[in-house]
């Protein structure tokens, strides 16, 4: 399966006007959505839950500079129904990538991202990038 890389200048200026409501919001771009509804149910999942996690991490002063976002990076996120949750997700932060843990709580049609809550970790080591599939 072709995993969509979708990045922080692709993304918040996309979401930009749902910023100020708390959600994150993939309508407003019409090509983008009409992707995100051709993938199956769990990647359109994990699509819509990055760019929450975007959105999150650019309102946060410590974090506001992460331009990568893979919540599915170490480990595959559990998905019941509309919330996903994990702790196997990573987040690129200038030359460094770190571990996060994550939920993330979605609309019913998946297109919305409703509640997205987060704990960083410690940074990943340069050394195990390669086998995760991590890049400078």
């Amino acid at each position: 399966m072709r995993r969509l890389m979708l990045s922080a200048c692709l993304l918040l200026p996309l979401a930009a006007p749902s910023l100020a409501a708390g959600h994150a919001k993939v309508a407003g771009n019409d090509k983008l959505q009409r992707s995100l509804q051709k993938l199956d149910p769990s990647e359109l999942v994990t699509q819509v839950c990055d760019l929450g996690a975007m959105q999150a991490f650019a309102k946060d002063a410590s974090w506001r500079t992460t331009d990568r976002v893979l919540i599915d990076a170490i480990s595959t996120p559990r998905i019941t129904g509309n919330k996903a949750a994990g702790d196997g997700g990573a987040l690129r932060r200038g030359n460094d990538w770190y571990r996060f843990s994550f939920s993330c709580t979605l609309s019913a049609d998946h297109m919305k991202v409703t509640d997205f809550r987060y704990k960083v970790g410690a940074a990943i080591p340069k050394s195990k990038w390669a086998d995760i599939g991590l890049w400078n």
